[in-house]
């Protein structure tokens, strides 16, 4: 349920090479990894899952808060879910 959390998990990647690029460029949101939590409407939120389970993106992460992953997410792309 911490949206600080995320924020942290977020600085870590952020300080991570990218899997996509070998020049030392940190993960990027978008590219990378999304981030769902309260803040996201739901058409940003359809976008945002059918962005992942699109095997083509190579999306690597999905940040979801409890809360807003509570409502019921289709990631049919997911192969490991972490709780806090």
């Amino acid at each position: 349920q911490s949206l600080e959390s995320l924020s942290v998990l977020e600085e870590v990647l952020k300080l991570a090479p990218s899997p996509r690029d070998h020049g030392g460029i940190g993960w990027q949101r978008g590219l990378d990894y999304l981030r769902f939590d309260g803040t996201v409407d739901a058409d940003e939120r359809d976008t945002m899952i059918a962005h992942f389970n699109q095997s083509a993106l190579k999306l690597r992460l999905f940040l979801i808060s409890t809360r807003a992953g509570g409502q019921g997410l289709n990631l049919a792309a997911a192969s490991r879910v972490m709780r806090e």
